[in-house]
């Protein structure tokens, strides 16, 4: 198998088949890779190629067991179902009974003992392991196990996970079929907050059908979470420590999807529903174990939309709020033409960046409001040449202003200049639809939003 780039072959694969039953998926994961498969005379071979990003760096030749080319070449535009019927001479072995009675023992937040039943007289076996739905050849593999019993670590919390199990009779790799998927979930872990819980419900009683809520801690996915069918409630239970960051990203579509999210203590401290128009919004922001304090400025408003209504997600897209050089908080329009509506609360004298990124060129745009509801940016990727749009820098809603006061009268202040957020000094009447500074001699400034009307 050859990658002419050097970058392996980028999510395609050659699926293998024995008889009708899966043996294995062949990829290349550099410039070169060699691999084989063992047949036995009168086994039928199946070899499906899936495409990948840049099937046109692929190269790949497939031979028999006598060194026969049965195909060579670039990749295909569908190689389907190619077909070889073994003429090696290879003694048939006494045939290799799957193993059953998958379970597992011992479930902690992070570990698992997963078990099974020996289907005849072998004594090692195949292992595959990884996150609930994996396509199998792609999880965790660990060969030659030597004990139908085996513990997996660095399991992530309040997961699913999927194993199968495959018997190996012999050294001339005569094997089972796969046996499985057999799902577990972890347990929560109790962090130094405590353990939070995340309520799914339906008004329509039928469930979320492909909606689902990606939970995220500290920026890292932990699980993508749906209600499967009924009213619900279905409940997800998380443990959190002291000041993590969670956001609830909603994608889907309902207007009767709504979700809850109780903190260590069963108080409520979020609570989305859709509207007869449209779907519950993503949360974005909780702070693990911290009371809700009123911010002293306000709130800030973002307002995020897509004109070809698919989303952010799908670019790579999104927000990263930083308050006073710090991030906040990151956030996106999962789905749909928006708005997402965000409110990031404000401190007198904080000073927010909002920086976006993207990997694509796309469509999206942002409105951005103060704390009394007045527009103070709005930046769209088609002023920006499609890349999508421009950051935001250095909005501060409430400035801490400074003066003086002499002989118990407060001197008039007088303008020195007017500049750009970049520290240029500028001219107010050509400078329309940005964000302008007014410094006064007295050490003090204003900021505000110069409009083109």
């Amino acid at each position: 198998m050859y990658d002419s780039y050097g970058d392996g072959w980028n999510g395609a694969y050659l699926e293998v088949k024995r008889n009708g039953a899966f043996v294995k998926n062949l990829q290349c994961f550099a410039s070169f890779y060699v691999d084989s498969i063992y047949s036995q005379t009168g086994d039928n071979i199946e070899f499906t190629f899936y495409s990948g990003s840049w099937d046109n760096e692929i190269t790949f030749t497939i031979k028999d067991p006598q060194g026969n080319v049965l195909t060579s070449g670039p990749a295909p535009n569908n190689l389907d179902n190619l077909v070889h019927l073994s003429n090696s001479f290879c003694a048939p072995s006494a045939p290799c009974t799957q193993p059953n009675g998958l379970d597992t023992l011992n479930i902690t937040s992070n570990s698992a003992d997963i078990i099974w039943v020996p289907g005849g007289n072998e004594s090692k076996w195949n292992v595959q392991y990884g996150s609930n739905g994996f396509l199998l050849g792609n999880g965790t593999i660990i060969n030659g196990v030597n004990n139908p019993t085996l513990q997996v670590t660095g399991l992530s919390q309040s997961n699913l996970y999927d194993f199968y199990v495959q018997a190996n009779c012999d050294s001339n790799y005569n094997v089972s079929s796969w046996v499985g998927p057999f799902t577990f979930e972890t347990k929560c872990s109790i962090g130094s907050c405590g353990v939070y819980s995340l309520k799914l419900y339906d008004s329509y009683g039928d469930g979320w059908g492909d909606g689902y809520i990606q939970v995220k801690i500290n920026g890292i996915t932990l699980r993508n979470f749906t209600l499967d069918n009924g009213s619900g409630p279905e409940t997800l239970l998380f443990g959190v420590d002291s000041s993590d960051v969670i956001d609830l990203i909603y994608y889907g579509s309902s207007s009767g999807d709504i979700y809850r999210l109780y903190d260590e203590n069963g108080l409520l401290k979020v609570f989305q529903q859709g509207t007869p128009s449209s779907s519950p919004s993503s949360t974005f922001g909780i702070l693990a174990c911290q009371e809700t304090i009123t911010p002293s400025c306000g709130e800030l408003i973002i307002e995020m939309y897509d004109d070809f209504c698919d989303g952010w997600a799908v670019y790579g897209a999104s927000i990263d709020v930083n308050i006073n050089n710090v991030n906040s908080t990151n956030i996106l329009l999962p789905l749909g033409c928006g708005p997402q509506s965000v409110n990031i609360s404000i401190d007198s004298g904080d000073i927010v960046d909002l920086v976006y990124s993207t990997f694509y060129q796309n469509e999206h745009s942002y409105i951005v409001y103060d704390q009394n509801g007045v527009q103070i940016a709005y930046e769209t990727s088609f002023d920006n040449g499609n890349n999508g749009p421009k950051s935001t820098y250095g909005i501060q809603l409430c400035p801490i202003s400074t003066g003086y006061v002499k002989d118990d009268f407060v001197r008039k202040k007088k303008l020195i200049g007017i500049y750009n957020i970049l520290g240029e000094k500028i001219n107010e009447k050509t400078n329309k639809n940005q964000i302008l500074i007014y410094l006064y001699d007295d050490g003090s400034y204003l900021k505000k939003f110069n409009p083109a009307f």
